[in-house]
């Protein structure tokens, strides 16, 4: 009879043991996905604190130059040379330097942008974020045959405006941005106010992308 007993006790045992697996199971297919979306939303927080910074560094580079925006674009300059000096941060860099995994990229960016920088050695620095460079006088067509700068004066409704954005591209946004957080992206905003925006907003329309000539 004790004999008996013991089987029995041992077989509930196991039982119990695979319902408590079963349970653990369950309450893991539950929590994952929320823990993914926390730290995806903990990156886009992270991101959202970059780019408020980058608008911080570009109002006072704005403020120096008499109201001249940062000039970027394909011939080795680059919008984040222009306000490393706001940010403590010395040229040159490269890939592997500190700056190059810093503030110019965006956590959940797993292939940031490589971009060269004339007249630096090591010559090229990495960045996630992409500048509007209507702001120097390019167009929704990417024609950069002007690349006359121009000036904030020139952005009547700055919160409006898109400055920089999640991109694929360090130097366009209409069309090359880079929706990474939850089917979305965030945005720096001429009033140096970042949002997150879904995809398909804002619309590439003169309102958003164009400087109020």
């Amino acid at each position: 009879m004790k004999k008996a007993d013991f089987r029995t006790k041992q077989c509930f045992t196991i039982i119990e043991l695979l319902v408590v697996i079963g349970v653990i199971a369950i309450l893991v297919s539950i929590l994952l996905p929320a823990l993914n979306r926390a730290r995806e939303k903990a990156r886009q927080i992270q991101c959202a604190g970059n780019l408020k910074q980058i608008g911080s560094a570009v109002a006072l580079y704005v403020d120096d130059y008499s109201g001249w925006f940062p000039i970027s674009n394909d011939n080795g300059t680059i919008w984040a040379q222009a306000i490393a000096p706001y940010l403590s941060i010395n040229f040159p860099v490269g890939v592997n330097s500190n700056y190059s995994k810093g503030i110019f990229i965006c956590p959940s960016d797993q292939t940031p942008q490589i971009v060269n920088v004339s007249g630096h050695n090591p010559d090229y620095v990495t960045v996630s974020y992409g500048y509007n460079s209507n702001l120097q006088g390019a167009s929704l067509a990417h024609s950069y045959d002007n690349w006359s700068r121009q000036k904030n004066s020139q952005v009547k409704n700055p919160s409006h405006k898109v400055f920089f954005a999640d991109s694929q591209e360090f130097h366009r946004v209409w069309d090359k941005r880079e929706f990474r957080h939850s089917l979305g992206d965030n945005i720096l905003w001429g009033d140096i106010h970042v949002s997150w925006e879904k995809a398909g907003y804002p619309p590439v329309t003169n309102e958003y992308f164009i400087p109020d000539y």
